[in-house]
């Protein structure tokens, strides 16, 4: 049921990258060419996506038509944020195994590896982070002390 509920959410939503649209290379309006079907997972579901593909006349210009061009990637935040919680706190493979009790069945975007890969890239945006914040705060030394 919730899946369901997450895929009539996840189709209006989708709805919102569709407009009238025009071609950035030569400013014609850009005309429907097909669909991709393009996966998309969630905390407790996978999705495959139909997205529309627009291309235009004149230039050839084609849209990007995959659920990773269109938001950065194929897994939900909410996803995302529970892989990279339970792997820092849990082994990888104890991660896997909560996630089959969420899900109900085994799910290969909740496998160890992924778990991994979300803790690694969430870690690494956490260090770039704090490496500029240094940058920023960094004090300059005082010419004379009072």
């Amino acid at each position: 049921m919730i899946g369901k509920i997450q895929e009539e959410l996840i189709n209006e939503q989708k709805e919102l990258f569709v407009e009238d649209m025009e071609c950035p290379k030569c400013s014609n309006k850009l005309v429907k060419n097909g669909e991709r079907e393009s996966q998309y997972h969630d905390v407790f579901s996978d999705h495959k996506l139909k997205i529309a593909r627009y291309r235009c006349k004149k230039c050839k210009y084609e849209t990007s038509s995959t659920v990773k061009s269109l938001i950065g990637g194929s897994i939900s935040g909410d996803l995302k944020r529970l892989q990279a919680e339970l792997g820092a706190e849990h082994s990888f493979r104890e991660s896997e195994k909560i996630f089959e009790q969420f899900s109900r069945n085994r799910r290969r975007i909740n496998n160890h590896d992924r778990v991994k890969c979300t803790v690694e890239s969430v870690g690494a945006a956490v260090e770039k982070l704090c490496h500029e914040e240094k940058e920023i705060v960094k004090a300059h030394p005082a010419e004379e002390l009072i």
